[in-house]
């Protein structure tokens, strides 16, 4: 964990000049998250609404999961766009600045090690060390994402709510 920050650290200088599309980035996956929260109670209301032939309030709500999924699709497309971005940016940075630090290497150093040694540093290393905003906002989006739809199926149903964590539970526990 303690590496982890320290590569968050070192990545940040490289990085720091896209912070507008950063912050862009966030704000587009926690509106995601947020309509990933709310999906699930509007589709309930979509059945209950069948199940009752209320087709009127069908048809609406119905509309609205329709206009959030494509708010939720646009969402993601730029998100990718300014995720893309970002690795690129902050890539070609790092990637540049080793180059840089390789070059002040003595010969004695570069013949003492194969080249594969610089090559795996330009590329899957930098690549690496790039890719890590979009990891950390992967994993805590996918966190909140399952945290609410808890929330959304307990707010639904508590009976689902209670064999949907025991499912989890046991799917958890047999993996």
């Amino acid at each position: 964990m303690k590496e982890f920050f320290s590569n968050l650290k070192f990545v940040w200088q490289y990085a720091k000049d896209q912070k507008a599309k950063l912050i862009k980035y966030i704000l587009c996956n926690f509106v995601v998250v947020i309509i990933s929260v709310v999906v699930p109670i509007i589709s309930a209301n979509i059945i209950i609404y069948l199940t009752d032939s209320m087709f009127y309030q069908l048809l609406m709500m119905a509309s609205v999961l329709c206009l959030l999924e494509l708010l939720r699709n646009m969402l993601n497309y730029f998100s990718r766009y300014y995720s893309m971005i970002i690795f690129r940016e902050s890539f070609i940075k790092i990637q540049t600045a080793l180059g840089k630090n390789i070059l002040r290497l003595e010969n004695k150093i570069i013949d003492s090690n194969s080249s594969g040694v610089f090559i795996q540093r330009l590329t899957s290393d930098t690549s690496r060390l790039a890719d890590i905003f979009n990891v950390l906002n992967l994993y805590l989006s996918r966190i909140l994402i399952n945290l609410g739809i808890f929330i959304a199926v307990f707010i639904i149903s508590f009976r689902a709510f209670i064999y949907l964590f025991n499912c989890y539970g046991y799917c958890t526990l047999s993996d």
